[in-house]
């Protein structure tokens, strides 16, 4: 077992900072972030963009455990990844120790760019720079995934983040919804750079495979199936129980793919299932990897992204990582009719929006998008062509290495 001591994997990039800055100075980037980093393909897409990009990058990884950083470093060649610690505890300890060492491993390491990724991190880093959110006078990048809301924490986890949106140089989060609340929750004089949840256009992805689809539906399959997936555990703020509800409004050929990671909820569930008749319709995986999910969408007619959209902010504008497996794969897909899904769902013609509440109008929304005037292997068609071009990761996130580039600027005027 390695010890607390930090250790460090690097895997040089032959070509760093040719692609983008030519003979210009390379700009060194500091990447901060407190938790696992196996599954989180949204933090690779990141990262490996940056690299790509021209951008020296050097990840530091809190509260991971230390397999994770050969597996991180092995996705993004070229990134230098510090693998700072683990701290037990529940109390302020673990922030404490966990701050003191990322201060002694940025002191190391020589950067022009502080970039700390999500919420969680955040009191780490108060630790580590003594409570001014900045190091050593370089700017400070703050990209969150999600978003604190005061519904769901307390006061000081809220101010924390205010404090750090305010200190930033740049503020990054996943759509331009979250950007404007943002921006009025935390007296922001800018809105954050909106850079959504996508997969890079050259991810490697998984094809068709019959094989698995029948080791879903079974060997009795009649070959008019249509399989709807829900990459999703059986959870309360899923609507799980809604969804299935919905299949039992639906023709017999409707099946639905969903994972079960168990507890109470799963179970009450199970008996939804058993009251409608649906245990041989409703296909229940354990929980998987994030390639496992992905070949699961790669073998389904349509895909499914629901939540209790009253839970909460980050339920409200609703942009899942689901939605970027599902774009790549040129899978259409159903989704929460709130603002910011329905206006991505309907420009360009990915599917279709409903109450997520009611399981009537879940089925219709779901036969509306399966037997509607345009064939599901033309909306794939589309889907896919849409990918190629804009809803992609690199197009998306041009305006963060522009944005990049102006702190780069101002660094060279100082």
């Amino acid at each position: 077992m390695p010890s607390d001591e930090r250790r460090t994997s690097e895997i040089q990039l032959d070509t760093m900072g040719k692609h983008r800055w030519g003979e210009r100075q390379v700009l060194h980037v500091a990447m901060v972030r407190s938790g696992p980093l196996q599954q989180q393909h949204h933090l690779t897409t990141l990262c490996r963009f940056l690299v790509d990009s021209g951008f020296s990058l050097d990840f530091f990884s809190l509260q991971a455990p230390f397999e994770d950083e050969i597996w991180f470093g092995q996705q993004v060649p070229g990134m230098r990844v510090h693998w700072v610690g683990k701290w037990g505890g529940r109390g302020i300890g673990r922030f404490i120790r966990g701050g003191l060492a990322l201060r002694r491993a940025l002191q190391e390491t020589r950067f022009d760019i502080l970039y700390v990724v999500d919420s969680w991190t955040l009191p780490y880093l108060f630790v580590a720079t003594w409570g001014h959110m900045g190091f050593g006078g370089k700017p400070l990048v703050y990209h969150t995934f999600d978003l604190i809301t005061p519904e769901g924490h307390g006061r000081a986890y809220v101010g924390l983040e205010r404090y750090a949106a305010r200190r930033s140089r740049l503020n990054v989060n996943t759509d331009r919804s979250r950007a404007e609340v943002a921006k009025l929750m935390f007296g922001l004089k800018e809105r954050p750079l909106a850079v959504p949840l996508r997969l890079a256009r050259d991810a490697v992805l998984p094809g068709w495979d019959e094989g698995r689809r029948e080791a879903i539906l079974g060997s009795e399959r009649r070959g008019n199936e249509i399989l709807a997936v829900y990459p999703t555990a059986l959870r309360t703020d899923r609507l799980s129980k809604e969804v299935i509800l919905a299949f039992a409004k639906l023709p017999p050929n409707y099946h639905l793919v969903t994972i079960d990671a168990g507890g109470s909820y799963a179970m009450e569930c199970h008996e939804v299932m058993r009251n409608n008749g649906l245990q041989h319709r409703i296909h229940l995986l354990p929980p998987m990897t994030h390639q496992a999910v992905l070949e699961l969408c790669a073998c389904a007619d349509i895909g499914l992204i629901f939540h209790d959209i009253d839970a909460g902010i980050g339920n409200y504008f609703c942009h899942p990582g689901r939605l970027a497996y599902y774009v790549a794969l040129g899978l259409p897909f159903v989704a929460a009719e709130v603002p910011a899904m329905s206006a991505l769902v309907y420009r360009y013609g990915l599917g279709g929006c409903c109450s997520p509440y009611e399981p009537a109008a879940i089925a219709e929304a779901i036969r509306e998008l399966c037997e509607g005037s345009i064939p599901l292997t033309d909306r794939r068609r589309h889907i896919l062509e849409v990918f190629e071009s804009k809803l992609h990761y690199g197009y998306e996130a041009q305006a963060l290495v522009s944005a990049l580039e102006r702190i780069r600027s101002g660094l060279t005027r100082a």
